[in-house]
């Protein structure tokens, strides 16, 4: 099985590819700013959003097309993927 791998916490976002069962590469730790602007979570999250993008696009020809995103998140999430909260990252206002 092949994924593409992305580790969301408070502090850094990690990056990495599954390319077989046994073979996992981490290919990038970054560090993040949780919550700069109190008054706009939306620079946090768009900023998230680049880099998962970027990723995304970069390592795409790497694996099968068929690769699932697998995204571990610091927060509550309910079945429909919905973000309940995401505390470590831009207080307790809810991602819409």
């Amino acid at each position: 099985m092949q994924a593409i791998l992305f580790d969301l916490g408070g502090t850094h976002l990690r990056t990495g590819l599954l390319i077989t069962d046994d073979e996992i590469h981490v290919l990038q730790k970054e560090g993040m700013e949780p919550f700069p602007d109190k008054k706009d979570p939306s620079r946090v999250w768009g900023r998230i959003e680049d880099r998962l993008v970027q990723h995304i696009q970069r390592n795409a020809a790497t694996l099968s097309p068929e690769a699932p995103i697998v995204l571990a998140f610091p927060g509550p999430v309910v079945a429909d993927n919905h973000i309940l909260q995401a505390p470590t990252i831009n207080g307790c206002i809810p991602k819409k």
